[in-house]
């Protein structure tokens, strides 16, 4: 279990380190919420002027069965997440659809992100 998390964890800052925006779910608060710091950290590099989080935590027991509503929650606001950023709407994400999805919600820093 150690070991996935590892992974999960260096995936997740390696997302950032590219200015990719992380959703961090995990039962451990501490854990979550160092992760979702880090990765804003690290987005800072990418995204300085940015005025909401671009790394958040949702605290989640992934390893309750399936069919949790706890889990089914989770992965809803990661679904919404993804489809706002999916502009085009072809089910993948390229850097034009999460420029063009920045830019229409944060007018003010467009020139920032591009």
């Amino acid at each position: 279990m150690e070991l996935v998390l590892f992974y999960c964890r260096a995936f997740c800052i390696a997302l950032a380190q590219k200015g990719i925006f992380v959703t961090a779910v995990d039962f451990s608060t501490e854990r979550g919420e160092e992760l979702a710091l880090l990765s804003q950290k690290e987005n800072l590099k990418f995204h300085p002027q940015l005025k909401s989080p671009s790394s958040i935590f949702v605290k989640c027991n992934v390893s309750n069965k399936v069919g949790s509503p706890e889990l089914k929650a989770t992965f809803d606001t990661i679904i919404e997440a993804f489809l706002f950023l999916d502009k085009n709407g072809d089910g993948k994400l390229n850097k034009k659809d999460i420029i063009k999805a920045m830019n229409e919600d944060f007018p003010m820093e467009s020139r920032l992100i591009q």
